[in-house]
């Protein structure tokens, strides 16, 4: 285990803040569940004590083809989006997220993990473009409702 091969989740176990995040703000698309097995090798990310504000993030693991090509990427929070009700944050980031990245760990200045890459939004998707509030690459924070269902399976 732990050199790219697929464990299965218990589904039983799986909270989601949607089961149709397409039609629904993007701080709705978050799901949380247990492994059936524990990866002996890994080492799991702290969690941030906040979210991280607008600054430097590391985003991890956000795709590059496959799980052993996986990267880390050096970016910014430039701004937040929106703010749901039950306090996840939209961020838009200038990482340059790939395809396969959704749920990426967005890693703050403490090295603790303070949300999850979900993706893109572009006026014009196929063209490279530099970062703008037409096209960007976005994140939400493990805050809220997220937050909580996150604690409850970890324990």
């Amino acid at each position: 285990m732990g050199s790219g091969e697929s464990i299965a989740i218990d589904s039983a176990t799986i909270r989601a803040g949607s089961h149709a995040p397409l039609s629904q703000a993007a701080t709705s698309d978050w799901a949380v569940a247990r492994l059936v097995a524990p990866v002996p090798t890994a080492t799991p990310y702290a969690l941030a004590a906040q979210a991280s504000q607008l600054g430097a993030v590391t985003l991890c693991a956000a795709g590059n083809g496959g799980p052993t090509q996986f990267g880390a990427e050096n970016c910014t929070v430039r701004s937040v989006i929106k703010t749901a009700a039950d306090g996840v944050r939209e961020l838009a980031i200038d990482c340059s997220g790939s395809p396969g990245g959704s749920g990426g760990a967005v890693i703050g200045a403490n090295g603790a993990i303070a949300g999850i890459y979900v993706g893109d939004r572009s006026t014009s998707p196929s063209e490279a473009q530099p970062f703008s509030k037409t096209h960007y690459n976005f994140a939400i924070t493990i805050e809220g409702a997220f937050r909580r269902a996150l604690l409850a399976e970890a324990h």
